[in-house]
C-alpha cells in the first residue's frame, strides 16, 4: 500500500510545570505513554490515559486528552503495547 499523507508528530509540543520541582518541561510525542485505566465502578467504561515522566525528578504527570493530536495518541498507543513501528514513528 502507498501512503500519501500521514500526521506529523515532530512537531507537536505541550509546555509542563512538575508540581514536585517546579521544573518546566517541553514534551514531545515520544515522550507520552498510555495506559487503559478501569472505572470505578462496574458501570463505567474503560478509558485511556496519557502520561509522561518529569525529567528532573521523575514524577509521573497526566497530559489532557484535549492537549493530544489523533497522531500523538495512536503513537502512544503503538508504544505501550509493544507493537512495533508505524509510519508515525518516523
Amino acid at each position: 500500500m502507498k501512503v500519501l499523507k500521514h500526521p506529523d508528530t515532530s512537531t507537536w509540543k505541550f509546555e509542563h510545570t512538575c508540581s514536585a520541582c517546579d521544573a518546566v518541561l517541553e514534551v514531545e510525542a515520544k515522550d507520552i505513554n498510555h495506559k487503559t485505566e478501569r472505572g470505578d465502578r462496574p458501570s463505567e467504561s474503560d478509558y485511556d490515559s496519557y502520561y509522561a515522566y518529569c525529567a528532573v525528578c521523575s514524577t509521573q504527570f497526566t497530559i489532557p486528552e484535549g492537549k493530544l493530536t489523533k497522531a500523538v495518541k495512536h503513537l502512544a498507543k503503538r508504544k505501550g503495547s509493544g507493537g512495533g513501528g508505524s509510519y508515525f514513528d518516523r
